[in-house]
């Protein structure tokens, strides 16, 4: 049979795997000659294992041994993972086999600062954190070793285990099929990842061993964002090389990692939320329908008489905003935050989303007759004024240095440092970029206002103006105004914009075509 350009011949070889795990001796507890031996070398916590403790731990030496020599793991490396995982174990007073899930996640950390806090590796680099879920995974020590896999970097954990030939060798066809459908895969590694994700989850680096069932199960159980992203389209690309028998049924506009579980949320009230979001006309209405979820549980908690929106009072509505206003990242949902974020507030923007999700949601359920008129939601729920006044734009502070540099950068565009399409041409001309430039960096307006700059609102200075700090002047043809649209200010308003500085080599000619590009741009 002639196969098409994208599908090669998958043949259905098995992957060995690398570690003889029957011969390893996996009895959870220290024997007493291996604690003492432990309890002799980390009286002090930075205790060196040398050569005759490694002898007489040899029964849990030899399997760590084994992984680190699998996957070439350099000799600091090898000594320092040995060391922080026998450390481990004396202080739990156990093997590695008899860790638990909890215990693992405690070894590893949520991060590598804290890591190295924790085994006395400040302001050293060290590799050990890197290697551990690939020998937790080698060595099969968890039988759900997916929540380990997600603590690290997927892709070298997919080279560490299988080998970066055979990673490489998995993600070419499908990474092949991609590009043909017009992918660019500059963000290559989101499908990477995701690619090197499933190869774990399926113990083997072979494309041919993947299956739907483990597609549909990543989908509704990994809440990694680079997963979740890429995962519509592999299994797209998978489907046109034959490996499984049909895409994912859609792209999952919404991550499954929002949807959460629904157990905490009372029944009634997820039908009557259900039902509206498949009513409303609201364009954020399937964003609001999981913030409504994040309702359902708060009441679920504090009032589980609320059963449905038929039961809420003016009251409960009233506790319910004063609640928004303490609320913070991660409580009433199931979405993972990054742990910099989690407790902190939420944003003066997430909290006014909230409580507009709720007002719309009672605002239509009594206008369609679904409840009962107890109060009007658009006054009870309305956001606080002192929630309302910290919305709006958040300004950073500039370095001198770095305005320097985005000036000079404004002042000197040629067309090499403009993005260019396949054909090698920009989409805009030079001119307008420049004159956007510079009236970016000199006009102090706010991008909505420069996109709403009308034609002809530009006025050049009608005569020589000395500057009285410095006794410069300035020439009428170097400065200008620029008149703001009515709508941002009530009335029109004239904004001076700071001096033009022309290039050092050229000043009459850069002026020029700063002048003619501002008035190009500006009055067409």
């Amino acid at each position: 049979m002639i196969q098409s350009l994208h599908q090669p011949s998958f043949q259905q070889e098995q992957w060995p795997w690398p570690l003889p795990l029957s011969e390893y001796d996996k009895e959870p507890t220290l024997r007493e000659g291996e604690y003492a031996e432990l309890e002799k070398r980390f009286r002090h916590p930075h205790g060196h294992i040398p050569s005759s403790t490694r002898d007489k731990l040899a029964r849990i030496v030899r399997p760590m041994g084994d992984v680190l020599t699998y996957i070439s793991a350099p000799p600091h490396t090898y000594k320092d993972t040995l060391h922080i995982l026998l450390l481990e174990m004396y202080r739990r007073g156990t093997t590695f086999w008899a860790w638990s899930l909890s215990d693992w996640q405690a070894t590893m950390c949520e991060g590598p600062l804290l890591f190295a806090q924790r085994f006395g590796r400040n302001g050293r680099r060290t590799l050990a954190r890197r290697h551990l879920p690939v020998l937790a995974y080698l060595l099969k020590v968890q039988p759900n070793i997916k929540q380990l896999i997600e603590l690290g970097e997927l892709v070298p954990l997919a080279h560490d285990i299988f080998g970066k030939e055979a990673v490489d060798r998995a993600l070419e066809p499908p990474f092949a099929v991609l590009r043909g459908w017009g992918y660019s895969l500059k963000e290559s590694c989101n499908p990477a990842a995701c690619l090197a994700y499933l190869l774990m989850c399926n113990e083997s680096p072979l494309l041919s061993h993947l299956s739907l069932e483990l597609l549909v199960e990543v989908s509704q159980s990994c809440q990694l964002p680079c997963v979740q992203q890429s995962l519509y389209r592999i299994s797209r690309a998978l489907c046109a090389l034959g490996v499984i028998e049909h895409p994912l049924p859609d792209a999952r506009v919404v991550p499954s990692q929002w949807r959460g579980s629904t157990a905490a949320i009372a029944p009634q009230w997820l039908t009557a939320v259900s039902r509206w979001r498949t009513h409303s006309t609201l364009q954020s209405s399937e964003h609001a329908y999981y913030q409504l979820l994040k309702v359902g549980r708060w009441l679920f908690a504090h009032h589980p008489e609320v059963l449905s929106p038929a039961d809420l009072t003016q009251e409960i509505a009233a506790e319910f905003v004063a609640a928004v206003s303490v609320m913070k990242i991660g409580e009433w949902t199931q979405v993972r935050h990054s742990s910099d974020r989690l407790g902190q507030p939420l944003l003066p923007r997430a909290k006014n989303g909230l409580l507009g999700a709720l007002r719309y949601f009672l605002r239509d359920c009594q206008e369609w007759g679904w409840i009962p008129i107890r109060f009007n939601p658009l006054r009870v729920l309305r956001t606080p004024r002192s929630i309302l006044r910290l919305i709006g734009p958040a300004p950073r502070v500039i370095s001198k240095e770095s305005w320097a540099k985005l000036l000079w950068a404004a002042m000197n565009l040629e067309y090499e440092d403009l993005p260019l399409s396949k054909d090698k041409k920009s989409i805009y001309p030079l001119e307008l970029v420049r004159a956007v430039a510079v009236v970016w960096c000199d006009a102090s307006l706010r991008t909505n206002e420069i996109r709403r700059l009308r034609v002809g609102c530009v006025r050049w200075q009608s005569e020589d103006v000395m500057v009285p700090e410095t006794g410069d002047v300035l020439h009428k043809d170097a400065t200008c105004r620029s008149n703001t649209a009515s709508t941002v200010l009530g009335t029109s308003a004239g904004t001076p914009p700071s001096v033009i500085q022309p290039r050092p080599a050229n000043p009459l000619g850069n002026v020029t075509w700063m002048k003619r590009s501002v008035r190009a741009s500006l009055r067409r």
